[in-house]
């Protein structure tokens, strides 16, 4: 499996949705495996990959501490990958760490 790259962030959540993203170009075709740590202190967060705009890996994010989250994916070469979090209209706190 390629690393599609690297990143953290943090965001408190209040009364709307809210996301965190990183864009990437897959630099060859093959299998590509994405691992992070995420938290969050409310229900609904989801980390997931995005191909070419297409759902391509999804994982709930469990309410608690720091916890590893990895799935794989296919990409051709040039596509565009987003790795994101999302959090729901609650308040509370979601973090994503490489």
């Amino acid at each position: 499996a390629r690393r599609a790259g690297a990143a953290r962030g943090a965001s408190r959540t209040r009364s709307l949705d809210c996301g965190i993203y990183q864009q990437v170009v897959a630099p060859q075709t093959g299998s590509y495996g994405f691992s992070i740590y995420a938290l969050t202190d409310h229900p609904g967060s989801l980390v997931g990959v995005n191909v070419n705009g297409t759902l391509a890996a999804l994982r709930p994010v469990l309410v608690g501490g720091y916890q590893i989250y990895s799935m794989g994916f296919f990409a051709n070469a040039g596509d565009v990958i987003h790795v994101w979090m999302y959090a729901p209209n609650m308040p509370g706190f979601v973090g994503i760490d490489q």
